[in-house]
């Protein structure tokens, strides 16, 4: 999400303008904005960051579902499953994985490739999760050891304190797992 925009979203492709899709509401007692589909089956409500990109207790998203037809498609297919709280616990369990949930996720975005990424550099994350890591256990490998660089505040703070950008350097986290631990030039480039 950009924010109160023309195009608010990052779209798949097409001609369907967002303001065709939603109506929009900003809130700016609670810092949130919210759109309201125009059909009235769903409403997605989020909260700004403050400047400077810092969380705010508002912060983050909720979905709505109105419509009594709309059945979610479950998790992993659809990042946001049936919005039940064991879903991604299910799926890790079936995997054999004992981690948190994050590395699960983050396992799942970068390897899904019908999953569009804008960010050049997450657009690399995910290459390098689907070429330079060559087994499943080597990219959740990768997704346990990495994702604390861009989801995790003491790391993500650090890292991009004393770096270069957080995604950046995920990517450079990940191709260094997938090189078995051995590939040091991969630490010192850029996206």
């Amino acid at each position: 999400m950009n924010g109160v925009k023309d195009a608010p979203a990052n779209k798949k492709g097409g001609i369907l303008e967002t303001s065709d899709v939603f109506n929009f509401v900003a809130n700016d007692v609670d810092n949130l904005v919210i759109l309201y589909e125009k059909n009235g089956q769903f409403k997605i409500t989020y909260g700004v960051y403050e400047p400077g990109g810092r969380w705010h207790q508002t912060s983050g998203f909720q979905f709505d579902c109105y419509s009594n037809i709309f059945v979610p498609t479950d998790y992993p297919t659809q990042l946001c499953g049936q919005g039940l709280p064991d879903e991604v616990k299910a799926y890790r369990n079936a995997n054999g994985w004992t981690e948190d949930r994050r590395a699960t996720i983050f396992y799942n975005v970068f390897t899904n490739t019908a999953i569009v990424q804008t960010n050049p550099c997450c657009v690399d994350t995910a290459s390098a999760m689907q070429t330079v890591c060559t087994t499943v256990a080597q990219r959740y490998k990768a997704s346990k050891l990495c994702w604390p660089i861009v989801g995790d505040g003491l790391f993500h703070e650090c890292v991009t304190h004393n770096s270069e950008s957080a995604e950046s350097a995920m990517k450079h986290c990940v191709e260094y797992v997938c090189s078995g631990f051995t590939d040091i030039i991969r630490c010192l480039m850029g996206c």
